[in-house]
């Protein structure tokens, strides 16, 4: 029987705490009161805790001093405030700094366990996909935060490439593409100026992805070639045999201004359609436009790090939009679905959030969470983005259903219209898997976005349908490039 999950409630009220209990011990959780703020390192680094409801305003110790040790100690561990009405300001700031979400006192039952499984750190073992993704994105992550050349050649060494080491074989960086995995190691040769002795380093492991932070320390040193183990000449041999016939090779060998281009177009048409009365000749320009977008991935595959690195990830309906098109795009390309399927995806979310030209700039805007009133005014998005477009007899009708249901949710608790399972059209499934990813991993106003590992997680975990929880598998197997 597998262990049930830990959470820690905590506040300096035991009447409050013990009720906290009552309510998520129901739902299979165990769970630890306590109610001295001061004590909470102790459990965090004795207790295998998956999550931690603390009240905000404590003697002694308050929600951001928690929240503080919460960082240092476990760092990963969600942190959910429990706060007064008057205290919502620090809160939100609270939010800013980490917390993975507030409530208001007194504390709804329903409200709380819907907190807690959305943030809980679930035990379950993480799906193959998700693993090697977070694996690849940890190296990433590393790997450019330390691109700093001298870690890798110290102050009495230089490289050496004028002798090939016994037992090694040359081959050249530039045949190398980064964000590969790769089965081999490579080697650099060192030459020490003080002992007079050459020797050879290790910069890259096998079975694992040679980094573009990688790459850029090595080019700062100008370096050109490195070494590989004879035993592993076949492989390289395999390896190099098929990244030249791919695509995917020439992709570090053409300029970004064609992706920069088609990105600014995208962008273009949202910003146009959004700030001006809907006519035929925008959308038949945006549908000109989704051609061209398909087209040209079909000629250059992009990966999601070329997608990830033209992205502009500042929480405007006109980036968000053109992001969520250009995912879509490469991922129903990367599904092998019909083209004319493809271009119906692009153009649908192109224009999937086009109601929120209707929804008050201030809600929009809003730097706190929003009421209930202001829920509902963004609730009616889709229907009415639905409104404007179907006025236009040139957009497709399954176009106009991602506009439509690309909040809909299997379990048929979304909206506008709350339809579920195989009511809801395909393709805004997975405008909305699309959609959600870039809206989890751009900041917004009251929180940090989530690196693109976590988001993924979670989004895997909250799907209920088991043929969408392939779709988001296959989405994984996408972004990580496999």
């Amino acid at each position: 029987m597998p262990e049930k999950l830990k959470i820690m409630v905590l506040d300096d009220e035991p009447e409050i705490t013990k009720g906290l209990k009552r309510m998520l011990f129901k739902e299979g959780y165990e769970v630890i009161e306590v109610n001295d703020p001061m004590k909470v390192e102790e459990y965090l680094l004795y207790t295998n805790l998956s999550l931690l409801v603390t009240d905000f305003n404590m003697p002694g110790l308050d929600g951001l001093g928690v929240l503080d040790i919460v960082k240092k100690t476990k760092p990963e561990l969600p942190v959910i405030f429990l706060t007064g009405v008057l205290d919502l300001e620090t809160a939100v700031e609270a939010t800013r700094s980490g917390a993975a979400e507030y409530l208001t006192k007194p504390v709804n039952t329903q409200k709380l366990v819907a907190a807690v499984k959305k943030h809980v750190l679930v035990d379950e073992a993480i799906p193959e996909d998700v693993a090697e993704l977070i694996k690849k994105q940890k190296v990433l992550d590393e790997d450019d935060e330390a691109a700093d050349p001298d870690k890798i050649v110290l102050e009495d060494e230089i490289i050496s490439t004028e002798t090939i080491p016994k037992g090694f074989v040359e081959l050249r960086f530039e045949d190398i593409l980064p964000g590969q995995m790769i089965s081999f190691a490579l080697y650099i040769q060192i030459f020490n100026k003080r002992t007079k002795r050459f020797s050879l380093r290790k910069v890259c492991q096998e079975n694992t992805v040679f980094t573009t932070g990688l790459r850029n320390i090595l080019a700062k040193r100008n370096l050109a070639s490195a070494y590989i183990h004879e035993k592993d000449y076949r492989a390289y041999l395999e390896y190099i045999t098929a990244l030249k016939s791919s695509p995917h090779f020439n992709i570090e060998r053409v300029t970004n201004q064609k992706k920069l281009v088609l990105y600014g177009k995208a962008v273009e048409a949202v910003t146009e359609i959004l700030n001006k009365p809907v006519e035929n000749k925008s959308i038949t320009s945006a549908i000109g436009l989704v051609d061209h977008m398909f087209q040209t991935m079909v000629d250059d595959p992009v990966t999601y790090n070329d997608l990830f690195k033209l992205f502009q990830r500042d929480d405007t309906i006109f980036s968000h939009s053109a992001n969520v098109c250009l995912l879509s795009v490469s991922f129903g390309i990367y599904l092998g679905l019909d083209p004319k399927r493809v271009k119906v995806l692009g153009l649908g979310t192109l224009f999937h959030d086009l109601g929120m030209n209707r929804v008050d700039r201030k809600i929009l805007e809003k730097r706190r969470p929003l009421t209930e009133p202001e829920w509902r005014e963004i609730k009616l998005h889709p229907e009415r983005g639905y409104a404007i477009l179907k006025s236009s007899v040139i957009v497709p009708l399954s176009s106009l259903k991602i506009v439509l249901e690309h909040h809909e949710k299997d379990d048929g608790t979304g909206y506008p219209r709350g339809i579920a399972g195989e009511k809801i059209n395909m393709m805004a499934k997975i405008c909305r898997l699309v959609d959600k990813f870039d809206s989890m991993t751009t900041d917004k106003p009251y929180r940090k976005g989530f690196l693109a590992p976590e988001a993924l997680k979670r989004i895997y975990w909250e799907e209920s349908d088991e043929t969408m929880k392939k779709v988001v598998l296959k989405f994984i197997q996408f972004l990580g490039g496999q």
